[in-house]
């Protein structure tokens, strides 16, 4: 069996590849982490001003090992709505707008000094 190494810290988004979720829903369970204090979301600390997700806590809290290094990167949060869209044919309008624009006198008022 071969050995896997993976960090001690990992990034957010090495994170969200391994829960193959996006940046998005990555930063959003870290934000929940820090508003709950630690009760909910992914654990998560602040090395400097970067954030960092300590390999073990990441762990417990998957409840499972990290077994596949490096992890398949995270989607794009638009990716999925992007490979699962359809070929959309435009709509067509309704015609002109009924809206009137102002004529050179009208819009001169509105800079006369």
């Amino acid at each position: 069996m071969t050995q896997v190494s993976v960090p001690d810290l990992l990034t957010v988004m090495e994170a969200a590849g391994v829960l193959r979720v996006g940046r998005t829903t990555a930063y959003d369970q870290v934000g929940k982490y820090f508003d709950t204090d630690g009760a909910d979301g992914m654990p998560c600390i602040r090395v400097g001003g970067q954030l960092r997700v300590p390999r073990v806590l990441f762990e417990e809290w998957l409840g499972f090992r990290i077994t596949v290094w490096p992890p398949l990167e995270a989607p794009d949060d638009d990716a999925d709505a992007i490979i699962n869209s359809t070929t959309v044919e435009p709509v067509p309008t309704a015609g002109p707008s009924r809206r009137r624009s102002k004529t050179a006198a009208q819009s001169s008022r509105l800079f006369s000094v």
